[in-house]
């Protein structure tokens, strides 16, 4: 079992390892499971890729639902749909969602943290999202597409992918000289993968991989076969509260780290993190970016 102090203890060195700006809170898990893993095993496999080939992500159901409901008339949409949208999934932003017929802002509402929280706490001088949406839209969205749902999971296949997933099991394996391999992204199978209309993937909001879950369910038992989909995640959103509450605290101080005072507003910052750990609001993916951010710039820039 990992537990709130082990991510104490391996914090540094896992941002050492990781070397770059890449921020998740399942790197520690991670880590220590590749530290015990090179304990019995030099290679390891592991299977990335399967989501973003086959529609693993319950955004990609939405992606698709959405795209779905925007060929109903817009004063319909407006009215009924939203409600009946907003209270059958939970969704109060869903009205904004269904109305977005860019696919660079469908992704960007998606995959994005809000501006609205980074302004909060980054300076007016460093923050440039306009920029970042720019660049965005150079590398993924100059071609033309009909298929909000299959080219937004390509997106994810040419960003997400390379440059957080599988920089993540490869630093973090490898720095235990442990190998991990991805066999679900052979070439052949991706571009078979590529070539499966979305229709045949998407199956419901809970699961997802539709065909790929029909092609090895003879080797899968049952209780798995059904077994909505569950992620690789931590339960860091209520360690802050607990056992990383002190660390995070002093990381995200002025005192621990001066140098970046020029970047942030720390009295913001202790805001965001009092307003979590009260469950004012929920703060933990840019709790998790600072804290990287601020491991990461004391250990490069000494």
């Amino acid at each position: 079992l990992v537990k709130p102090q082990d991510v104490v203890d391996n914090i540094e060195d896992v941002i050492y390892h990781m070397d770059d700006l890449v921020s998740n809170h399942t790197q520690t898990a991670t880590f220590i499971l590749a530290k015990m893993a090179k304990q019995e095993v030099d290679v390891v496999l592991g299977g990335d890729g399967a989501d973003e080939m086959f529609a693993g992500y319950q955004r990609y159901y939405y992606y698709d639902l959405i795209e779905k409901l925007q060929k109903i008339p817009t004063p319909l949409r407006k009215n009924f749909i939203n409600k009946t949208l907003a209270d059958l999934f939970g969704k109060r932003n869903i009205y904004k969602k269904l109305n977005i017929s860019s696919g660079l802002d469908l992704f960007w509402e998606f995959r994005a943290q809000k501006e609205n929280r980074i302004n909060r706490f980054l300076k007016p001088e460093f923050s440039n999202l306009d920029k970042t949406k720019e660049i965005i839209q150079q590398r993924h969205f100059t071609k033309y597409f009909k298929d909000f749902a299959d080219y937004l999971m390509k997106v994810d296949f040419d960003s997400w992918l390379v440059d957080e997933s599988l920089i993540k099991s490869d630093k973090l394996t490898m720095a235990f000289g442990l190998e991990e391999r991805v066999p679900i992204l052979d070439k052949e199978l991706v571009e078979l993968a590529m070539s499966i209309p979305m229709e045949y993937k998407i199956n419901s909001k809970s699961q997802g991989k539709h065909i790929f879950r029909e092609a090895i369910k003879d080797y899968l038992p049952d209780y798995l076969y059904h077994k909505p989909k569950t992620g690789w995640f931590s339960p860091a959103a209520k360690w802050l509260r607990t056992g990383l509450k002190d660390m995070a605290y002093e990381v995200l101080s002025e005192e621990y780290n001066p140098d970046t005072k020029e970047f942030f507003d720390f009295k913001e910052i202790r805001s965001i993190l009092d307003n979590h750990i009260s469950k004012k609001e929920y703060g933990l993916n840019s709790i998790w970016s600072l804290i990287s951010f601020q491991i990461w710039y004391k250990l490069f820039n000494k």
